[in-house]
């Protein structure tokens, strides 16, 4: 999963791109491997939030929805799957997923919070 805020101040572009690179391992770069033991896939998804104010409730569960979203999309959550073993894993990475696209949303937005 990418996060990506990209705002324009003074003229400039500024990209703040958050990179979590390992989801299954760490949060929506996914890693999926099929019953026959194939390579892992890696799916990455990217959530935009520049639109957002991360400081109000609303924007706030705007962000987690659109994390949900990515994540059931990266994770294969919701797909007509039928083997046990592909369904709970799906679920652990989903869940692996949002929670480390929430810590990283905290790394970002605790900083912004704090100099309010």
């Amino acid at each position: 999963m990418i996060l990506t805020n990209r705002a324009v101040r003074k003229g400039q572009t500024r990209d703040t791109t958050m990179k979590i690179s390992t989801i299954i391992a760490a949060a929506a770069v996914v890693l999926f491997t099929t019953a026959a033991g194939a390579e892992p896939v890696k799916t990455q998804v990217e959530v935009r939030y520049s639109d957002l104010n991360l400081a109000s409730p609303d924007g706030k569960a705007a962000l987690a929805k659109r994390i949900e979203i990515a994540a059931n999309t990266a994770c294969g959550v919701g797909a007509n799957q039928r083997d046990l073993a592909l369904i709970s894993q799906a679920s652990r990475c989903h869940a692996e997923a949002v929670a480390t696209a929430n810590v990283a949303i905290a790394s970002v937005t605790a900083p912004v919070l704090a100099s309010r």
